[in-house]
C-alpha cells in the first residue's frame, strides 16, 4: 500500500499470499515459506532505507472486561472464556527511539530495552489517554496478540492526550495500546514463527523526499 504524499512519509509493505488459486495458509505450509520470510526479514533489517516493524493488530483482553468503552466486541464468549478486542500498535525499539515516542508519555516509565521481548515474558504496554482513569501503573492482565497463545501484559505508562504517530497520516492513539514488537526468541512452533515473521515483514519504509520515494516505489 503506497500513500500519495511523495515529499515525506511512509510506505506500508503488504503481502500477495491470497490469490484465486492459493491462500496464506497454503503459503504457511509450503516448504519454502520460512526461507522466503526469513530472507525478506533480513533484507529489510539491513536495507539502506529506514524500515520499522510497525503493525496494527487487535490485542485481546481475556477475562471480564470492565474498563474503557473504547474496546470492541466486549466480553464475547469464545471457548468458555470472555474476550474483548482492543486496538493495538506493535512498534520496534528503533521506531520508539528514533521518533521520540517516550516524550509522548504522560505518566509511567515508557519502554526500555524492548528489542528482545518474547511471549514468555510479561510484556510492557503503554495505554492511550482514554485508558488513564481505568487502569493503574503496574496492573497486569492476560491477553493474546497475533498468536493464539496467552500472554501476560503489564501497564508501564500512559500516553498524553492526543498523542499520535505519523505514518503518512496522523494516527491519534488515545484509544490504542502500544506494545513492543515481539521477538522470535522462545518460539518453538514453526507455524507461530512463520506467522510472526509474516507480520514483521509488513512494516513501514520511511522516506524523506520524492527521490527516496521513487527509489523505494
Amino acid at each position: 500500500e503506497m500513500y500519495k504524499n511523495m515529499d515525506e512519509g511512509a510506505i506500508q509493505l503488504t503481502d500477495t499470499y491470497d490469490t484465486d488459486s492459493s491462500s496464506f495458509e497454503d503459503f504457511l505450509y509450503s516448504k519454502t515459506a520460512y526461507d522466503i520470510l526469513n530472507n525478506t526479514y533480513e533484507t529489510l533489517k539491513n536495507c539502506n532505507f529506514k524500515y520499522y516493524e510497525i503493525t496494527n493488530q487487535p490485542l485481546y483482553y481475556i477475562d471480564k472486561y470492565t474498563k474503557s468503552d473504547n474496546a470492541n466486541h466486549i466480553n464475547e464468549t469464545i471457548k468458555n472464556e470472555l474476550y474483548t478486542e482492543c486496538d493495538a500498535w506493535s512498534i520496534s525499539e528503533s521506531f520508539y527511539n528514533d521518533y521520540n515516542i517516550g516524550t509522548k508519555v504522560l505518566d509511567g516509565t515508557g519502554f526500555d530495552n524492548i528489542s528482545e521481548v518474547n511471549i514468555h515474558q510479561t510484556i510492557p504496554i503503554i495505554l492511550g489517554y482514554d485508558y488513564y482513569s481505568h487502569y493503574k501503573l503496574g496492573e497486569v492482565f492476560t491477553g493474546k496478540f497475533i498468536l493464539d497463545k496467552k500472554m501476560q501484559f503489564i501497564v508501564v505508562g500512559f500516553l498524553k492526550q492526543n498523542a499520535s504517530i505519523n505514518l503518512s497520516q496522523k494516527i491519534v492513539l488515545d484509544g490504542s495500546i502500544l506494545l513492543p514488537s515481539i521477538s522470535l526468541n522462545g518460539l518453538h512452533d514453526n507455524i507461530d514463527k512463520l506467522i510472526l515473521l509474516s507480520i514483521k515483514v509488513e512494516g513501514y519504509v520511511f522516506y524523506e523526499d520524492s527521490k527516496e520515494y521513487q527509489l523505494i516505489a
